[in-house]
């Protein structure tokens, strides 16, 4: 499930409450979120992880799909992940 909207427009919040909605396998993958953890881990500069944003969030995907996980996406790069993913 992918949600499209406008900065700020609660896509965050709806795929949150969705992902709750439907439980489990399901799970929210938020780009921001994922670019926050990875800024917190500290492993890399911080101005390179948000150039590495969209790559990380496809990982965060395929991960989810290895486990099994269906994904609510609030990210429009969630469709080149599926594309990713589906090649292997």
């Amino acid at each position: 499930v992918v949600v499209y909207g406008s900065s700020c427009a609660g896509k965050s919040s709806l795929t949150k409450a969705v992902t709750k909605a439907l439980g489990d396998p399901w799970v929210s993958i938020d780009i921001d979120d994922v670019v926050a953890r990875e800024k917190e881990r500290a492993i890399v500069a911080a101005e390179d992880i948000d150039k590495m944003a969209n790559q990380l969030f496809c990982f965060e995907v395929q991960q989810a799909h290895a486990r099994g996980q269906k994904v609510v996406a609030d990210q429009s790069m969630f469709w080149m992940c599926l594309l990713a993913i589906t090649q292997f």
